[in-house]
């Protein structure tokens, strides 16, 4: 038998769909947290919306298999944000190595001028 599901639906408890849109049609991630709600911590189960860790500094990069590589990219970007926080674990089924990671917010990047001299 097939369900179809929707997105922010309980398929039990404390188990979310996400939907992560892009890689293909209808692609979904999970989102776990403490049915009880006792527990702030969250962890969100990545199916291929990302493909590798460098996409969690680099969004805008694609994998030759999205359907809709833009919307992926979008996706990508707007999942990042929301899960720049504390409490929420990444788990990568396609990451090489570490697998669970956290998503900390950017922060400005170092630059190199030249011509400055140290007096």
């Amino acid at each position: 038998m097939i369900e179809f599901v929707e997105d922010d639906e309980e398929i039990a408890p404390g188990v979310r769909i996400r939907a992560t849109p892009g890689h293909t049609p209808g692609h979904s991630s999970l989102q776990i947290t403490d049915a009880a709600g006792n527990d702030p911590r969250r962890l969100i189960i990545l199916g291929d919306v990302m493909h590798c860790q460098v996409q969690v500094t680099e969004s805008h990069w694609t994998f030759a298999f999205d359907v809709d590589p833009a919307q992926g990219a979008t996706t990508r970007e707007q999942l990042l944000k929301d899960l720049e926080d504390d409490h929420t674990i990444l788990a990568g089924g396609n990451f090489a190595g570490n697998v669970f990671c956290r998503v900390l917010p950017p922060v400005a990047r170092r630059t190199w001028a030249s011509g400055v001299v140290a007096g």
